[in-house]
Order: C-alpha cells, then structure tokens, then sequence
C-alpha cells in the first residue's frame, strides 16, 4: 500500500513540476497566477473575474454576515497551487490571518515562497510541500478548502479523516471539483462514454471521479456535514472538439516523442470537457461543517 501511494504521489508531483509553468503562461492564468479553470457565473464580466469566481464564494462562507467582525483565522488551501488563492484571500479579507498552503509539488511551493517575498511582507502566509492525507501541520483551522484537488487522491475517505483532525468544531471544508453525475448512479458507462473518462483521468492524473452522494457518505463518517452543493456547470464556457478526434490523439500519444505529459494534460481538458458537455460529470461546489459533539 505505501508502495502505490508513493507511485500515486510520484506521478502528481511529475504532473504538477512538469505542467504549472505552462498553464501560468497562458492569459488570464498568467495575470491571477491560478491554475484551476474559470468560472462565468453571475456578474463575472471578464476572464480574470472568472479565474476569481470560486474565491469570491469562499469569501462569502466563510463571513456570511459581512457586518460582523471576523476573529482571526486559520485557513489551509490543501492543493494550493502557487499560492494565488490564499493570496487573493489575504488581499480581499481584508484583515490579518493566518494561511498555510500545501501542494505536493516542489516546483509549486518554490514559486509560491517567490511570489510571498513581494505579496506578503508580514509572513502571514505559509507554503509547505506535503502530501494531504498526511499533512505535516499540527494546528487547526476555521477554513480549510482545495480547487480542482479533492480528484487527486486515490483515498478519499482518508482526505476526510484529515481534514477532520484538521477542523475546528464549527470550521468548514470547501471542495470545489469534479463529480460524477449522480443521474448515472448504479449504471455503467456506454464504451464512448468510459473513454473519455479515463483520458480525462490519465491526462490530469486524476485518481478517482465519484458521486457526490458517495462523497458526503464518507465525510459523514468523519462528522463533516454537507450544508451546500451548487452546481458550477453551467457557468463554464465548454469548447470541446470533437470526441473521435480526442480518442484518436490519445491512441496517437504513445508515439509522440517529449513533451508528453504536456499533450496528455491538454488532451485531458477537452475528454473532461466532454464528460461535462454530456452531464457524465458535473463540477460542483460543496461547504461540509464539522459539527459540534
């Protein structure tokens, strides 16, 4: 078992190392410094406002009553990129917290430590490099959210089990990711269908897609309850060619020299979003709380 986590491990870090300086280098990405995709929900007049969607929902959580003084807080973004949702977080709050990033790759965490240097003179912030079913933190927290990361793990009972040690009483979890589409449940994929799914998977290095009522049962189990689920999908701007072109690039993928995890990851994106366009998986926005014994 610890064998394949550490493959498991092993292969997102490589995914993450190789990828990030790309997907920074492409245009509203490049500006935010966000790696997860943009969300054109209601009032979002521009990419960049997009890319911020999802911290502009998290905001609104985590101080539902925008009149009352907020105490200071601990946040811990588990699979934080390179830092530009705490980042964003620290400038909108408005007010002094205590944030801690964890990203499992070591490129991730040196661009993070680079961007603090100018974004965070006071040290409030904190980028360390970990896996986040074992997170090298012993504090707890008000807030503790993860962007397009939950889909990494292979177990996500044990995502769960730490956020719950990690969780005040009362503190809230955020997930925002992909799930598969709760009208298939107990039905299995047509061929087409599977296909895209797993080069979705095996482009993005995702581990596992599950139902969200799946999801809930094992956060359950771990006195995390589910008090919201929105539905992002239809804020998303889909382009997806064609599916046969996207199974045909991925057969044509073992021949390519170089670069390869580079064309996996874009061929991942259009299988995905086609799982999207055909409602096979839904990208969500879920707020668990720990209840209080």
């Amino acid at each position: 078992m610890e064998h394949d986590n550490k493959a498991e491990l092993d292969s997102i870090r490589s995914y993450y190392d190789h990828n990030t300086p790309r997907f920074l280098s492409y245009g509203d990405q490049h500006k935010t410094r966000t790696i997860h995709r943009p969300v054109w929900g209601e009032g979002v007049q521009n990419g960049k406002h997009a890319l911020h969607y999802v911290h502009e929902l998290i905001l609104g959580d985590l101080n539902p009553n925008q009149n009352e003084t907020i105490r200071h807080l601990n946040i811990l973004d588990m699979g934080c990129g390179v830092g530009a949702s705490l980042f964003y977080i620290k400038e909108r709050l408005g007010k002094e917290f205590t944030g801690i990033g964890l990203s499992i790759s070591p490129v991730q965490v040196r661009i993070a430590q680079q961007e603090q240097l100018l974004k965070d003179p006071g040290n409030l912030l904190i980028f360390l490099l970990g896996d986040f079913l074992a997170p090298p933190i012993n504090m707890q927290f008000d807030l503790v959210f993860a962007i397009e990361s939950f889909a990494h793990t292979a177990d996500p009972k044990g995502f769960f089990r730490a956020v719950a040690r990690l969780l005040k009483p009362g503190g809230k979890l955020v997930l925002c990711d992909d799930f598969r589409s709760d009208d298939g449940e107990g039905e299995s994929l047509d061929s087409q269908n599977d296909q895209w799914l797993s080069i979705f998977k095996e482009g993005w290095g995702v581990k596992g897609i599950w139902q969200q009522n799946y999801v809930q049962t094992l956060a359950e189990s771990e006195n995390l309850l589910c008090i919201k689920s929105d539905n992002l999908t239809p804020y998303l701007r889909l382009k997806p060619i064609p599916g046969g072109v996207v199974e045909l690039l991925s057969v044509g993928l073992g021949i390519i020299p170089g670069k390869k995890l580079y064309w996996q990851s874009v061929l991942g994106g259009q299988a995905l979003q086609l799982c999207l366009a055909h409602g096979i998986v839904e990208y969500r926005y879920l707020v668990f709380e720990k209840k209080t014994r």
